[in-house]
Protein backbone atom coordinates (compact mmCIF):
# COMPACT_ATOMS: atom_id res chain seq x y z
CA UNK A 1 0.00 0.00 0.00
CA UNK A 2 1.74 3.21 -0.99
CA UNK A 3 2.65 5.54 1.70
CA UNK A 4 2.43 9.30 2.16
CA UNK A 5 -0.35 11.66 1.15
CA UNK A 6 -1.77 10.11 -1.70
CA UNK A 7 -4.62 8.08 0.03
CA UNK A 8 -4.72 10.82 3.02
CA UNK A 9 -8.45 10.98 2.48
CA UNK A 10 -8.84 7.37 1.24
CA UNK A 11 -11.06 4.97 2.57
CA UNK A 12 -11.45 0.86 1.69
CA UNK A 13 -14.74 -0.88 3.51
CA UNK A 14 -14.49 -3.96 3.66
CA UNK A 15 -16.32 -7.48 5.60
CA UNK A 16 -15.40 -8.21 8.91
CA UNK A 17 -12.93 -11.10 10.13
CA UNK A 18 -11.93 -11.24 6.32
CA UNK A 19 -8.13 -10.39 6.23
CA UNK A 20 -7.11 -8.25 3.51
CA UNK A 21 -3.25 -8.36 2.13
CA UNK A 22 -2.33 -4.68 2.01
CA UNK A 23 -0.29 -3.46 4.88
CA UNK A 24 -2.05 -0.06 5.23
CA UNK A 25 -0.20 2.97 5.64
CA UNK A 26 0.76 3.55 9.27
CA UNK A 27 -0.97 6.87 9.13
CA UNK A 28 -4.36 5.48 8.15
CA UNK A 29 -6.73 4.28 10.98
CA UNK A 30 -9.82 1.63 11.87
CA UNK A 31 -13.17 1.59 12.42
CA UNK A 32 -15.44 -1.51 12.89
CA UNK A 33 -19.06 -1.39 13.02
CA UNK A 34 -21.32 -4.52 13.41
CA UNK A 35 -20.88 -5.48 9.80
CA UNK A 36 -17.82 -3.52 8.37
CA UNK A 37 -14.06 -2.59 9.22
CA UNK A 38 -13.24 0.45 7.23
CA UNK A 39 -9.75 1.65 6.97
CA UNK A 40 -9.53 5.12 6.73
CA UNK A 41 -7.00 8.08 5.68
CA UNK A 42 -6.10 10.87 9.13
CA UNK A 43 -7.63 13.56 7.00
CA UNK A 44 -11.19 12.30 6.68
CA UNK A 45 -14.13 11.74 9.42
CA UNK A 46 -16.14 8.72 10.64
CA UNK A 47 -19.18 8.27 12.52
CA UNK A 48 -21.45 5.79 13.61
CA UNK A 49 -24.30 6.08 15.54
CA UNK A 50 -26.38 2.83 16.61
CA UNK A 51 -30.44 2.86 17.58
CA UNK A 52 -32.78 0.58 18.20
CA UNK A 53 -31.29 -2.12 15.60
CA UNK A 54 -30.45 0.86 12.90
CA UNK A 55 -26.69 1.69 12.29
CA UNK A 56 -25.63 4.57 10.64
CA UNK A 57 -22.04 5.53 9.16
CA UNK A 58 -21.03 8.50 8.08
CA UNK A 59 -17.75 8.92 6.35
CA UNK A 60 -16.75 12.76 5.66
CA UNK A 61 -18.22 15.99 5.88
CA UNK A 62 -21.51 16.78 5.98
CA UNK A 63 -23.73 20.14 6.27
CA UNK A 64 -27.16 20.57 7.57
CA UNK A 65 -28.86 23.13 5.65
CA UNK A 66 -32.06 22.98 7.84
CA UNK A 67 -30.18 23.26 11.21
CA UNK A 68 -27.52 25.30 9.68
CA UNK A 69 -24.48 22.61 11.26
CA UNK A 70 -21.57 20.44 10.16
CA UNK A 71 -21.54 18.53 13.45
CA UNK A 72 -21.70 15.18 12.20
CA UNK A 73 -23.10 13.46 15.47
CA UNK A 74 -25.96 15.99 15.56
CA UNK A 75 -26.36 15.03 11.86
CA UNK A 76 -26.54 11.51 12.36
CA UNK A 77 -29.25 11.85 15.35
CA UNK A 78 -31.43 13.41 13.28
CA UNK A 79 -31.30 10.89 9.97
CA UNK A 80 -31.35 7.76 12.52
CA UNK A 81 -34.64 9.42 13.94
CA UNK A 82 -36.27 9.91 10.30
CA UNK A 83 -35.05 6.42 9.16
CA UNK A 84 -36.89 5.12 11.79
CA UNK A 85 -40.04 6.45 11.07
CA UNK A 86 -39.56 5.66 7.50
CA UNK A 87 -37.45 4.96 4.31
CA UNK A 88 -39.71 8.55 2.90
CA UNK A 89 -38.65 10.70 6.03
CA UNK A 90 -34.94 9.33 5.40
CA UNK A 91 -35.15 10.50 2.26
CA UNK A 92 -36.72 13.74 2.78
CA UNK A 93 -33.95 14.49 5.49
CA UNK A 94 -31.23 13.99 2.98
CA UNK A 95 -32.35 16.81 0.93
CA UNK A 96 -31.21 18.81 3.28
CA UNK A 97 -27.96 17.32 3.68
CA UNK A 98 -24.57 18.77 1.31
CA UNK A 99 -21.62 18.44 1.93
CA UNK A 100 -19.02 15.56 0.77
CA UNK A 101 -19.91 12.14 2.24
CA UNK A 102 -20.77 8.53 2.13
CA UNK A 103 -23.47 7.27 3.88
CA UNK A 104 -24.07 3.27 5.38
CA UNK A 105 -26.95 1.99 6.68
CA UNK A 106 -27.50 -1.41 8.31
CA UNK A 107 -30.67 -2.93 9.92
CA UNK A 108 -32.26 -6.33 9.77
CA UNK A 109 -33.67 -6.03 7.28
CA UNK A 110 -31.13 -4.11 4.29
CA UNK A 111 -28.12 -2.70 4.35
CA UNK A 112 -27.22 0.08 1.59
CA UNK A 113 -24.57 2.83 0.64
CA UNK A 114 -25.50 6.16 -0.71
CA UNK A 115 -23.30 9.48 -1.31
CA UNK A 116 -24.25 13.01 -1.05
CA UNK A 117 -26.50 14.34 -3.99
CA UNK A 118 -23.53 15.98 -5.77
CA UNK A 119 -21.57 13.24 -5.87
CA UNK A 120 -18.36 14.90 -4.26
CA UNK A 121 -17.39 12.29 -2.27
CA UNK A 122 -16.89 9.17 -4.78
CA UNK A 123 -17.72 5.80 -3.99
CA UNK A 124 -16.09 2.33 -6.10
CA UNK A 125 -17.61 -1.26 -5.46
CA UNK A 126 -16.29 -4.53 -6.21
CA UNK A 127 -18.60 -8.06 -7.19
CA UNK A 128 -16.99 -9.29 -3.53
CA UNK A 129 -18.86 -5.96 -2.09
CA UNK A 130 -15.89 -4.30 -0.84
CA UNK A 131 -15.94 -0.63 -1.00
CA UNK A 132 -13.64 2.53 -1.18
CA UNK A 133 -13.00 5.87 -2.00
CA UNK A 134 -10.52 4.82 -4.84
CA UNK A 135 -10.99 2.53 -7.72
CA UNK A 136 -7.03 1.90 -7.78
CA UNK A 137 -7.10 1.21 -4.07
CA UNK A 138 -10.24 -1.11 -4.13
CA UNK A 139 -8.04 -3.06 -7.12
CA UNK A 140 -5.46 -3.06 -5.26
CA UNK A 141 -6.92 -4.58 -1.90
CA UNK A 142 -9.10 -6.95 -3.72
CA UNK A 143 -7.00 -8.01 -6.76
CA UNK A 144 -8.70 -6.70 -9.31
CA UNK A 145 -7.36 -7.14 -13.18
CA UNK A 146 -7.22 -4.42 -15.43
CA UNK A 147 -10.16 -3.66 -17.61
CA UNK A 148 -8.60 -4.95 -21.67
CA UNK A 149 -11.09 -2.55 -22.74
CA UNK A 150 -10.26 0.30 -20.16
CA UNK A 151 -6.99 -0.09 -21.68
CA UNK A 152 -7.85 0.44 -25.09
CA UNK A 153 -10.05 3.43 -23.88
CA UNK A 154 -6.82 4.84 -22.04
CA UNK A 155 -4.09 4.87 -24.76
CA UNK A 156 -7.04 6.65 -27.11
CA UNK A 157 -6.55 10.11 -28.10
CA UNK A 158 -10.37 10.59 -26.93
CA UNK A 159 -9.12 9.99 -23.00
CA UNK A 160 -5.19 11.56 -23.81
CA UNK A 161 -7.11 15.10 -24.91
CA UNK A 162 -7.53 17.93 -22.01
CA UNK A 163 -11.15 17.84 -22.39
CA UNK A 164 -12.23 14.14 -22.35
CA UNK A 165 -10.04 12.43 -20.14
CA UNK A 166 -12.64 10.53 -17.80
CA UNK A 167 -14.29 7.34 -18.04
CA UNK A 168 -18.18 7.34 -19.19
CA UNK A 169 -20.78 6.58 -16.91
CA UNK A 170 -19.99 3.88 -13.85
CA UNK A 171 -16.39 2.19 -15.60
CA UNK A 172 -13.37 2.62 -14.54
CA UNK A 173 -10.19 1.09 -15.51
CA UNK A 174 -10.61 -2.31 -13.66
CA UNK A 175 -12.65 -4.94 -13.58
CA UNK A 176 -15.55 -5.50 -11.80
CA UNK A 177 -15.02 -2.24 -10.26
CA UNK A 178 -17.99 0.38 -10.65
CA UNK A 179 -19.07 3.79 -9.34
CA UNK A 180 -22.23 4.62 -7.47
CA UNK A 181 -23.46 7.31 -9.00
CA UNK A 182 -25.36 10.57 -7.20
CA UNK A 183 -28.99 10.09 -5.91
CA UNK A 184 -28.86 6.09 -6.26
CA UNK A 185 -28.18 3.44 -3.30
CA UNK A 186 -26.14 -0.13 -3.27
CA UNK A 187 -28.09 -2.60 -2.15
CA UNK A 188 -25.06 -4.57 -0.25
CA UNK A 189 -26.82 -7.74 -0.18
CA UNK A 190 -27.16 -8.17 -4.21
CA UNK A 191 -25.18 -5.74 -4.92
CA UNK A 192 -28.22 -4.17 -7.11
CA UNK A 193 -28.63 -0.07 -7.60
CA UNK A 194 -31.94 1.76 -7.37
CA UNK A 195 -32.56 5.25 -7.74
CA UNK A 196 -34.12 7.19 -5.21
CA UNK A 197 -34.11 10.77 -6.59
CA UNK A 198 -36.30 11.90 -7.93
CA UNK A 199 -39.12 10.73 -6.11
CA UNK A 200 -42.09 12.65 -7.46
CA UNK A 201 -43.24 11.33 -11.52
CA UNK A 202 -41.32 13.94 -14.12
CA UNK A 203 -44.09 16.40 -15.67
CA UNK A 204 -43.83 15.52 -19.48
CA UNK A 205 -42.85 18.33 -22.19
Amino acid sequence: MKQGMIYSRGFFIGHLNVPYDPEWPTEWLTQRTSRFEIQYGPKIEVRTLSRNGTELTLIGRVVDCKLATADADTVLQELSTAYLQSEESSFTRLDHLAGRFVLLVNTQSETFALTDASGNRALFYHDTGCLSSHPSLLSDVVGAKQDSQATQFLNSPTYKSDKDSYFPGIRTPFESVRALTPNTRLDLESLSVERFYPRDSLRKN
